[in-house]
């Protein structure tokens, strides 16, 4: 996975509606750990996120 294969990545939201990632983040390539997390033997990844912001989806 590519940093731009993440706007393929949808989000659902409580509402129902979807939107892509990348109407929520910012994506920035960095230099980390050599490491590939996994869950159940599938790629993961972890999100943080600041509670405090609010995001309104548009229906198109």
């Amino acid at each position: 996975m590519s940093i731009d294969d993440l706007d393929k990545i949808y989000l659902r939201t409580p509402s129902k509606r979807t939107g892509s990632l990348d109407t929520v983040a910012k994506f920035k390539e960095t230099v980390g750990p050599s490491e590939i997390t996994r869950l159940d033997r599938m790629y993961s990844a972890y999100f943080y996120s600041d509670p405090t912001t609010l995001l309104v989806m548009q229906s198109s």
